[in-house]
């Protein structure tokens, strides 16, 4: 069910984000264009979204097309929820590339300054997007602040150690193991996504137009009627995508598809 809710969700959102480009443009063919997809794929979009709201969204007249009261109303909404999932990808990529990270580091007054420019500059190096906030104070201070976790990490020492609470061998190691992790898992997505982009590339123009035609909503029908093709003929090339993409279901071929980029109604049309 909620795969099914997903794909919904997909459909309807190249679904406003046509509507918006078609709006631009005042023509459906132009809007097709500027989408990198088929006219029936694009106004098969539309025509859905419409069937959903209960109303048109625009007046289709021989010579022009323009929205309709009730496309000038959604026009806004339909903006704002393009523009909220923009800025969720941006805030994601920014997390993933550690852009604007914040690092508050504590550090024992008595370590040497000389020796410790030459590791910040070689962490701003190797780490240009954190911001990284520097602490001084005495090993006591500095330990308080760690476990009320206004510092995340402290660099520091006494001879006689440290009390139980900062001296867990197998917390540390867990947290290690959990670092080790995310970072293993950010490079693995980013490797799956590159990987994805390459199967993609290898379809065929005809599974790439089918998958388009998929995107935006159409049946085995009407994709074999725009096409030119059998309902049949459909069905293998939708089979082939679904393998290409290394996906079990449609559903989940058309989110790695949109994750990797591929739009039924244009990414930029806005």
């Amino acid at each position: 069910m909620f795969a099914v809710e997903v794909y919904a969700a997909v459909r309807q959102f190249y679904s406003m984000l046509a509507t918006l480009v078609v709006s631009q443009l005042g023509n459906f063919t132009k809007a097709a264009e500027r989408c990198s997809v088929t006219q029936p794929a694009l106004t098969r979009a539309i025509q859905k979204l419409e069937d959903e709201l209960g109303g048109l969204l625009f007046s289709r007249e021989r010579c022009h097309v323009h929205l309709t009261d009730l496309g000038r109303l959604l026009e806004p909404e339909f903006r704002e929820m393009i523009e909220r999932r923009e800025r969720a990808k941006r805030a994601a990529s920014r997390f993933l590339r550690l852009e604007g990270a914040q690092l508050t580091v504590g550090v024992m007054c008595t370590i040497g300054p000389m020796r410790f420019v030459g590791f910040l500059n070689h962490f701003r190096v190797a780490h240009p997007g954190i911001e990284l906030t520097l602490i001084e104070g005495v090993p006591a201070r500095l330990s308080e602040m760690l476990l009320a976790g206004e510092l995340d990490v402290a660099i520091m020492a006494q001879p006689d150690g440290f009390s139980d609470p900062l001296w867990e061998p197998e917390a540390l190691l867990y947290a290690v193991r959990t670092a080790l992790a995310d970072i293993h898992a950010a490079a693995g997505q980013a490797r799956g996504r590159d990987k994805v982009r390459d199967r993609i590339a290898a379809l065929s123009a005809r599974e790439r137009e089918v998958l388009e035609d998929l995107l935006a909503g159409g049946t085995n029908k009407t994709i074999a009627r725009t096409l030119g093709l059998s309902p049949r003929s459909v069905e293998i090339h939708r089979a082939r995508v679904v393998e290409a993409l290394g996906a079990r279901t449609l559903s989940e071929a058309v989110l790695i598809a949109t994750e990797a980029g591929v739009r039924p109604a244009g990414q930029d049309g806005d």
